[in-house]
């Protein structure tokens, strides 16, 4: 019975040691995902901008037939805008989407450990969204589209 005891411990303590080598693995993988969305911004782009095109994709819109990406045009002033979509709609009309957003802040706000420092970092990213729609609003896409609605 001794024996049978000692050999069950052991498997269940390879078990849990197999446990923790593949929580220590996850552990380092979300941390390289964090770092990828925080501090490299063409990844976080690329990243969003195949969030956007999923979420179109499921909604029944295809590529090239519904929608365009990456389109770029010159804003009149000797700059580019490069909204991430613009989608056909009825009509002959277009709707431009721009969805690039800053995320730092809520993530600074979602690691809070106390809630004055989470309330803090909410703050600072309704500040940072509210100047990003503020921005998106002075891009005035309608005036480079045509037939795009006169609206952010």
């Amino acid at each position: 019975v001794e024996a049978e005891r000692r050999d069950a411990f052991g498997d269940l303590k390879g078990q849990i040691e197999s446990m923790r080598v593949g929580s220590e693995s996850v552990r380092a993988e979300a941390s390289k995902l964090v770092n990828a969305l925080r501090n490299a911004p063409k990844a976080r782009g690329r990243w969003g901008e195949q969030q956007l095109r999923n979420v179109l994709e499921s909604c029944g819109l295809s590529d090239v037939a519904d929608f365009r990406a990456e389109v770029s045009v010159d804003d009149g002033e000797g700059g580019r805008l490069r909204p991430d979509v613009i989608i056909r709609v009825p009509g002959g009309n277009s709707l431009v989407i721009d969805a690039k957003v800053s995320l730092n802040d809520y993530q600074d706000a979602f690691g809070a450990i106390d809630d004055a420092e989470r309330a803090l970092g909410l703050q600072r990213h309704a500040a940072s969204m509210r100047a990003h729609v503020n921005a998106l609003g002075a891009k005035a896409y309608w005036s480079q589209f045509d037939d795009a609605p006169d609206y952010v």
